[in-house]
C-alpha cells in the first residue's frame, strides 16, 4: 500500500489492489519443491465426522419466523415475505428437503446461484454489489447458524 494516500478513492484503490495481490503474492512464496499433501499434515482425518440431527417442523418454523421480513427477490422471484406467508402449508415438504440436502451432503445448483444487482450509495457517492440468494438457501444456512 502506498504511504501519504490522503483521498478516499485512493485509499480505497489502495486497498483494493493489497487484496487483490495479497493471495497470489503468498501463494508465489509457497515451497514448490514440497512433496506433502494434505493428508501428511490431516493424519487422523475423518472424512464424514460431522453428523447433525434432524431439522425439526417446529425449528424449521422458528427459523423462517426469525428471519427478516423482505420484499427482495431472488432469481426466481420468490421474497421471504411469499415464504413466510404460505410457510404453514410448506413446513413438511421444506423440512424434509432440507433433511435430505443435509443428510446426503449434496446441493442443487439451483441453490447455489444468486441474483447479482448493482445500488448506488448517495452518501458515499459510490456503486456497489449486492447478491440475493435463494430464499431457501438462507433458511437452510439459517438453521445451520442456530444448530
Amino acid at each position: 500500500m502506498k504511504l501519504g494516500v490522503t483521498s478516499k478513492r485512493e485509499i480505497a484503490n489502495s486497498f483494493g489492489n493489497y487484496f487483490i495481490n495479497i493471495g497470489p503474492s503468498l501463494a508465489n512464496k509457497i515451497d514448490q519443491s514440497s512433496k506433502h499433501t494434505f493428508f501428511d499434515y490431516m493424519k487422523n482425518w475423518f472424512g464424514n465426522s460431522i453428523f447433525l440431527e434432524p431439522i425439526l417442523e417446529s425449528e424449521m418454523l422458528n427459523v423462517v419466523s426469525n428471519l427478516r421480513n423482505e420484499h427482495s427477490t431472488e432469481y426466481v422471484n420468490v421474497s421471504m415475505n411469499l415464504v413466510k406467508s404460505t410457510i404453514s402449508a410448506i413446513t413438511t415438504p421444506l423440512t424434509h428437503i432440507c433433511n435430505m440436502l443435509l443428510q446426503s451432503g449434496s446441493f442443487s445448483d439451483q441453490m447455489k446461484f444468486a441474483k447479482g444487482i448493482s445500488l448506488y450509495d448517495n452518501k458515499q457517492f459510490s456503486n456497489f454489489s449486492v447478491s440475493i440468494l435463494p430464499q431457501f438457501s438462507n433458511i437452510l444456512r439459517s438453521y445451520s447458524i442456530i444448530a
